[in-house]
């Protein structure tokens, strides 16, 4: 006899748009529907706001699982708005594989973009101590934090005292450079696949094409040459 299983109480839960049914995974299993108060989502180019929508009306705290730099989209800057001015708090968790760390300074522009509407950058922690986070977050929310508070409260948590702030590889003209060069391939070539699944072109084809497109896009939003 088939049993339904029910989500898990707690934990994170990693979103997954599949066959256009929003399922969250916990635990190395799928589930519908979430019971907890904290959703962790995986940014990814191209990606829908629907899904930011879907999932913040689920959960009084949003974690964003994001490159090393911390960047997000400008395309889901206003969602994310939204979603903190309705009182739920947007975490920002790096993807800095063999660090201790998460983003220590706002150099880029698409950092200070998303800190200006609200988004929360945590310092002393990243996507390896997810865990570490969501207690944080878990204890905070049985006193009764929500919303700013909750969000001012988990940054102080994870913040560097006053003079001990490591020196990251964005801290530096060379390590700021090679990180904007990486998101850029990054971009063109997330876009030469998507291209490439649309036509003929071969994969080096598409990234020209990709990177017409991104240039072009660049130059009517910036004015760039």
């Amino acid at each position: 006899m088939h049993t339904k299983q029910k989500p898990p109480p707690c934990g994170f839960c990693f979103v997954y748009l599949l066959h256009g049914i929003l399922l969250y995974m916990n635990e190395n299993k799928m589930f519908k529907q979430i019971g907890k108060q904290v959703v962790g989502v995986n940014l990814f180019p191209g990606m829908n706001t629907k899904i930011l929508d879907a999932v913040a009306q689920k959960s009084d705290a949003l974690v964003l699982f994001t490159n090393a730099g911390g960047g997000i989209a400008n395309s889901l800057l206003p969602e994310l708005k939204r979603i903190i001015d309705e009182g739920k708090p947007v975490l920002v968790l790096t993807d800095n594989v063999g660090s201790k760390h998460g983003v220590v300074e706002l150099n880029d522009q698409p950092q200070v973009d998303a800190e200006a509407i609200g988004v929360t950058y945590l310092e002393k922690i990243n996507i390896e101590n997810n865990q570490e986070l969501y207690l944080a977050i878990s204890d905070a929310l049985d006193k009764g934090l929500r919303g700013r508070d909750l969000a001012q409260y988990i940054q102080e948590k994870f913040k560097f005292p006053k003079g001990e702030k490591p020196k990251g590889r964005l801290g530096t003209e060379e390590g700021l450079e090679d990180y904007k060069s990486e998101i850029a391939e990054f971009e063109r070539d997330a876009l030469a696949l998507r291209i490439k699944g649309d036509s003929d072109l071969s994969f080096e084809e598409a990234q020209v094409r990709a990177s017409d497109i991104i240039k072009s896009e660049r130059k009517e939003q910036y004015g760039d040459e």
